[in-house]
């Protein structure tokens, strides 16, 4: 199976014309770390916003979107920030824990003069359930030495239980079993489309790894 570098996706994402970008996946996957490596290595400027621990940025995204009012507020919580126009990367860390700065991301893209890549954890999700198509998806987590069968036996019974996809988070290695996939925690960390406006559909997760990932 063929496997592509994550910094490499986010490299041809930023060497053609794009929007902002979501990096989407479980916590402690390593999407804050790949963000960061990618801004240092392909960005002259990174301005660094984690929006879970430093509450008192939040109040940047409040009122109105006009890009050059919340690059000044911006600057205000975080002075070392420097917004030089082609030449900067914004990463929104944890954007879930501020919807105003979610909601921002379509006057960024509009305005077009600085690069902004997010990352979310459970976004698309309500509460803790996963839906695909109206259908809740029923995931299954264990270690390889647990052999609970419940969900197999939900997906066994569609009369009782209904028809639902499904997949399976395990430290294990990639797999499919009957009705479901099978997929190593590590690889939670992906990037895919949002439902929101501006933001770009990246490759599925099976062709992704993190970095220092060995190619199969």
């Amino acid at each position: 199976m063929l496997k592509r570098d994550i910094l490499g996706e986010l490299a041809a994402w930023k060497n053609r014309p794009h929007h902002p970008l979501v990096l989407k996946g479980l916590r402690q996957v390593g999407k804050t770390f790949t963000a960061k490596k990618f801004g240092n290595e392909f960005y002259e400027n990174v301005v660094y916003l984690d929006l879970r621990a430093n509450k008192s940025v939040h109040r940047a995204f409040e009122g109105d979107f006009d890009i050059d009012r919340m690059v000044l507020s911006i600057s205000a919580a975080e002075p070392s920030a420097r917004f030089v126009p082609g030449r900067t990367l914004i990463i929104m860390d944890e954007i879930q824990d501020c919807p105003n700065a979610r909601s921002s991301l379509k006057y960024w893209d509009m305005d077009g003069r600085f690069d902004v890549l997010c990352t979310g954890s459970f976004l698309g999700v309500k509460g803790f359930i996963f839906e695909e198509d109206g259908k809740v998806v029923i995931v299954e987590c264990k270690s390889s030495n647990n052999r609970a069968t419940s969900m197999k036996f939900v997906l066994a019974n569609p009369k009782r239980y209904g028809e639902h996809p499904a997949m399976k988070i395990a430290d294990a290695n990639m797999g499919q079993g009957k009705g479901f996939d099978s997929y190593p925690l590590y690889s939670l960390a992906f990037m895919q489309e949002d439902n929101g406006p501006g933001i770009v559909e990246m490759p599925d997760v099976k062709k992704l790894k993190l970095p220092g990932e060995d190619e199969a």
